[in-house]
């Protein structure tokens, strides 16, 4: 019992560890492409088929690159659409609090069974 309490003690300290952050270096990138709303296509194999589900990336007009922005995935519902989250999180994207990223499931749904 007690070996399996002072592995899981190390354990803790080792991740505690690694999770130090190193000091962030901002790397201007010259040429770089302006980051804009979008939606991007992705092709993915589901059985014998090639399905085509739509991504949208949703970004402010006014975005600076020299700040770094979060990055929220939101997935909607059983029956829902991607466009649901971009229009109820439209307004933290125009201010530029985060970078929304809303997938389109297969057949408005997710792998979750019956």
């Amino acid at each position: 019992m007690k070996i399996k309490r002072m592995n899981f003690t190390i354990g803790i300290v080792i991740c505690l560890i690694s999770c130090t952050q190193p000091e962030d270096t901002v790397i201007p990138i010259e040429n770089a492409e302006i980051l804009t709303s979008k939606t991007l296509i992705i092709e993915q194999q589901i059985g014998n088929q090639i399905i085509s589900r739509a991504v949208i990336i949703d970004a402010s007009t006014r975005t600076d690159s020299t700040k770094k922005y979060p990055l929220v995935f939101a997935f909607h519902g059983r029956g829902g659409m991607n466009k649901q989250w971009q229009n109820t999180l439209r307004r933290f994207t125009d201010n530029g609090d985060f970078i929304g990223v809303y997938p389109q499931g297969y057949l408005n749904s997710w792998n979750l069974g019956a």
